[in-house]
């Protein structure tokens, strides 16, 4: 509750969020909410799935099932190893931006004014197959991040800033993780020691997580 005793605007919601990795799975069925302001601690042993869940919040694990809401909205993504990018849903992105009852209508007719206009946005709109609300897989319009971005800047909306601000952090680390692991790594220890933990509890921390991965590839 907010000091004026309003409830307070919910950032995230997750809904029966699953991870696995292999036959081992890490986060089982994770129902939380989270709300503007509020101070979360995840607690648990080493190995709980803790981290797991911190990095399917912004995409940097791609959950295995179940929904991430972003102020109520689900932005589905599909990154792209080769490219090293992700694909993000051009009409979720427009669901989350506008108030709009109908996005994909909502896109249609955005679509063609741009082609008007001579817009190369709508030329490098990729379809992609992904997860529907009906539970099946179905063809989507869908676009890498420098051209979500030009994208944004064609829906007037007070959201759009914070968006391309969450996009620009979640590009950036991704991207920079997959050329250079030891960034990760490095981020891993800053974490810890930052919470106080001495470095040979970092290390014992770092040897434990190798040796589950050992286990993980055993099995």
């Amino acid at each position: 509750m907010s000091d004026n005793g309003q409830e307070k605007q919910v950032l995230f919601e997750i809904k029966q969020l699953c991870k696995s990795f292999g036959p081992t799975k890490v986060l089982d069925h994770i129902d939380a909410t989270i709300r503007q302001g509020e101070v979360v601690v995840i607690v648990g042993p080493s190995g709980s799935g803790k981290s797991t869940f911190l990095r399917s919040l912004n995409l940097l694990e791609m959950p295995t099932s179940g929904e991430i809401l972003f102020e109520g909205k689900e932005i589905r993504s599909i990154w792209d190893g080769e490219k090293g990018d992700y694909y993000f849903s051009v009409v979720d992105v427009i669901g989350a931006l506008t108030d709009s009852s109908n996005p994909r209508k909502y896109w249609s007719v955005l679509k063609t004014r741009l082609k008007k206009e001579g817009s190369e946005v709508t030329t490098n709109c990729s379809q992609l197959k992904m997860l529907a609300p009906d539970g099946k897989i179905r063809l989507r319009d869908a676009m890498v991040t420098k051209d979500i971005f030009r994208f944004i800047e064609s829906i007037p909306s007070p959201k759009a800033e914070p968006m391309k601000m969450w996009l620009a952090n979640l590009g950036s680390e991704r991207i920079d993780e997959v050329f250079d692991p030891e960034i990760a790594i490095n981020r891993a220890v800053n974490y810890y020691r930052n919470k106080g933990y001495s470095d040979k509890w970092v290390e014992s921390r770092l040897k434990g997580i190798l040796n589950r991965n050992k286990l993980t590839d055993i099995w």
